[in-house]
């Protein structure tokens, strides 16, 4: 198996990361600030290479112009430490805008954590698409999936059934 090539930033040319606090979120307006990972494309294998970006979002569930396009990652949180790899998730041809909690939220700071942690549901009504990680599988995993398999085809049934009954009216 051949080994993955590690670069330093020096190799890479790139400057270090400098953390710049979030704004605190305007309770008036329900504006907040949230951080997103720009991981810039790649081949399998080449260097990861991310940017960070700050944008802002309303605290609403109402549709907002100019909102930004990005996905977020939604995973079982392990013991502790930044273990998880996020190479999977670069595409070879373009750029992927993500939301992931562990890289766009300080973690070290309680105030910015807490406030973005109690604002994960706007975060997470404003993404594009949500991509789930539900970690390793355990004992009752098949039962679960096969649950939510039911409520999907009932709920799927149930949309069916609506709209064929709002075109007779």
């Amino acid at each position: 198996m051949a080994s993955v090539p590690r670069a330093s930033l020096a190799d890479l040319d790139i400057p270090p990361y400098l953390y710049k606090p979030l704004a605190e979120e305007d309770a008036v307006e329900g504006k907040f600030e949230i951080n997103l990972v720009n991981i810039l494309p790649g081949p399998k294998g080449a260097p990861l290479i991310c940017e960070i970006t700050t944008a802002q979002l309303l605290n609403t569930f109402d549709l907002i112009v100019g909102k930004p396009d990005y996905e977020a990652l939604s995973y079982v949180w392990g013991t502790g430490g930044l273990s998880h790899e996020i190479l999977r998730l670069r595409f070879e041809d373009r750029n992927r805008c993500m939301w992931i909690d562990q890289i766009c939220i300080n973690l070290a700071d309680p105030l910015e954590r807490g406030q973005q942690v109690s604002l994960m549901g706007v975060i997470y009504w404003y993404a594009q698409r949500v991509i789930i990680d539900l970690g390793e599988a355990a004992e009752q995993s098949d039962e679960a999936f096969d649950y939510a398999a039911t409520l999907h085809d009932a709920a799927s049934l149930e949309s069916y059934y609506y709209t064929k009954e709002s075109q007779l009216f």
